[in-house]
């Protein structure tokens, strides 16, 4: 039998955004404290949605955007 605090996969009370909701503010938190560089906050949240190959990196947008 699972854990307790992780149900099956067809569990509704197992949302895998919110877990990865809960994974990003622990990367922010440790971003804010001096412990986490901001880019390497941008490629953990890549990895967490999945989309580490996919996504351009992160840019300003210009005003002639």
């Amino acid at each position: 039998m699972p854990p307790a605090s992780q149900g099956p996969p067809d569990d509704p009370g197992s949302d895998p955004l919110i877990d990865s909701a809960a994974q990003l503010a622990e990367l922010a938190d440790l971003v804010a404290r001096g412990f986490l560089s901001p880019e390497e906050f941008e490629l953990q949240r890549r990895k967490v949605f999945g989309d580490a190959e996919t996504s351009p990196p992160l840019r300003k947008e210009s005003p002639h955007d």
